[in-house]
């Protein structure tokens, strides 16, 4: 694993997310046998109550740890990303926006049933996010790259900078390294940002 996808696994457990990184798709070959069409580098998944932060005496968590605002996280529906991580400019590889990449990487967390997989891949394919409100609660997917540049949404994928994302850790380790730190020592980039506060 590169040090951006790290980067960006620790970002997404900070906010909720259960992550996936590296994800191989594998495609059968015309003659037989199997090619690797791409890595997916990120695939994350957070449900609609996850609730981090420091618990009280009943094990509640009475003032959990906000969600970045700039990772647009919905209220109320599962949401699923499918992410690229460059450590230069943010922009998605054309293997990954292919139909059958997505497909596969959709097919792994299981948010799709059979019948929605095929029209879900191919509309995320062309489009940035798309909702899924046949069930409860509601689901949606969408790709994110991060990388350099400014956050922002375009037509077809969102971007998230690793600037960012580093800056949003660094906030949460310091206002809440207390409780983190128990769960999440075995983490490289939570563990550094750790030790980089004490040493300030």
């Amino acid at each position: 694993m590169n040090s951006g996808v790290a980067l960006v696994e620790a970002y997404l457990r900070v906010n909720g997310y259960l992550v996936l990184d590296e994800v191989p798709i594998v495609l059968p070959e015309e003659l037989g046998g199997y090619r690797t069409h791409t890595d997916l580098d990120i695939v994350a998944v957070r449900f609609p109550c996850v609730r981090m932060g420091p618990p009280d005496a009943a094990g509640r968590i009475p003032d959990p740890i906000a969600t970045d605002p700039k990772l647009d996280v919905p209220e109320g529906a599962i949401d699923v990303i499918i992410g690229e991580v460059k450590e230069g400019r943010a922009h998605l590889n054309r293997a990954i926006r292919s139909p059958e990449a997505l497909r596969l990487g959709l097919a792994r967390v299981g948010v799709c049933d059979e019948q929605e997989l095929d029209r879900t891949a191919e509309a995320l394919s062309e489009q940035a996010v798309v909702r899924l409100e046949s069930s409860s609660p509601n689901r949606q997917v969408r790709l994110i790259a991060f990388g350099m540049g400014t956050s922002r949404k375009t037509h077809t994928h969102y971007v998230v900078s690793l600037k960012d994302a580093w800056d949003f850790i660094d906030t949460v380790i310091e206002r809440e390294h207390e409780v983190l730190l128990p769960a999440t020592l075995s983490d490289p980039v939570l563990g550094l940002l750790h030790l980089a506060q004490k040493l300030r």
